[in-house]
């Protein structure tokens, strides 16, 4: 159906393993994009209709996948390591730094979030793509502004 018409997508189990290549410190905008089958298991436990016309879908290596967010991040590189990296010890837990996609996915997986860091990285190796752009020299204003903008669009599209 829809493309992202983002710039740069990749898998995160790719993402994993180049992120500290990755330079881009700039502020981004970011989709994560989840398979259809897991998204379709995900959506109906938070009141979301799989079929509303608002997701976007896109075909990426075959496979059918739904963009369940759309966010932003000062820095591209720090806001993917927190995403894609993190540690889930009990003090990252317990002091609620742990990343809101990070407890989302363990909440509606009902994976206890402390320790289970492993089970969480495969299923997002498995199932998610991230696509972004960075906006070098952008401001926190601008970029705000911009991801408003973004969610707009992709309600109306």
């Amino acid at each position: 159906k829809l493309k992202s018409g983002l710039e740069n997508r990749c898998r995160v189990a790719e993402m994993r393993i180049k992120l500290l290549e990755l330079t881009e410190k700039e502020p981004v905008i970011y989709m994560w994009w989840f398979k259809s089958n897991v998204a379709a298991m995900i959506l109906p436990q938070i009141g979301e209709n799989v079929l509303n016309p608002r997701i976007m879908h896109d075909k990426i290596d075959g496979d059918d996948y739904m963009a369940l967010y759309l966010g932003k991040g000062k820095s591209c590189r720090q806001r993917f390591d927190w995403h894609i990296r993190q540690r889930h010890d009990e003090r990252t837990v317990r002091h609620g730094f742990l990343s809101t996609l990070r407890q989302t996915i363990c909440g509606l997986l009902e994976i206890n979030a402390v320790d289970n860091e492993d089970r969480i990285n495969a299923f997002m190796d498995r199932n998610c793509v991230l696509d972004w752009t960075c906006f070098p020299g952008m401001d926190a204003v601008g970029l705000s502004q911009l991801e408003k903008e973004r969610i707009a669009n992709e309600k109306e599209n």
